[in-house]
């Protein structure tokens, strides 16, 4: 996912509740934005404000158990998990096709906690959060699951992220 699509799924999936004036000043406070992601942030609220919210969005969902999984290890570092949570499980939905609750339950679980982590140390490598998300994923996409796993949970060959994702779901 590019920063335009995740900037216009934040502002366009706000809570009913929340004014996109506040998801603006939160994405301004909470990520640094160049000169041009300002430009975009405000022509892509703009469009917002214009057009009226469609019908029937495919809603995400949020977190079930914000104290452990993604949200928490997001915390823990001081990454606005409100930003960084519709951010992976955009880029998991899309990646593995699986459905939303199980990329929920999955980042509530002790593997998001990990799947956070390496998210985290791409981070501290100076890689943005999105990038980071998706160069997790991948690698995730690339690797095998386990035989292990495979044999306990009797699954056939999937990737390692599917596998737990499908895992996490059962």
């Amino acid at each position: 996912m590019n920063k335009t699509q995740a900037l216009r799924w934040l502002i366009e999936h706000r809570r009913a509740d929340v004014p996109l004036q506040a998801v603006i000043h939160r994405l301004k406070a909470a990520l640094s934005f160049d000169p041009q992601s300002m430009a975009l942030l405000q022509q892509i609220a703009a469009e917002a404000k214009a057009r009226p919210p469609h019908a029937a969005p495919a809603e995400l969902l949020p977190p079930r158990f914000p104290s452990r999984g993604y949200w928490n290890a997001m915390r823990k570092v001081s990454i606005e998990p409100a930003l960084a949570w519709p951010i992976a499980s955009l880029a998991l939905k899309d990646t593995t096709g699986e459905p939303v609750e199980a990329i929920r339950v999955f980042l509530d679980s002790r593997m998001g906690d990990q799947f956070a982590r390496a998210v985290i140390e791409h981070m501290k490598a100076g890689v943005g959060l999105g990038r980071a998300v998706r160069t997790v994923t991948d690698a995730w996409m690339a690797r095998p699951l386990d035989g292990i796993a495979r044999l306990v949970y009797h699954l056939d060959e999937l990737p390692f992220l599917v596998g737990w994702i499908r895992i996490m779901q059962s």
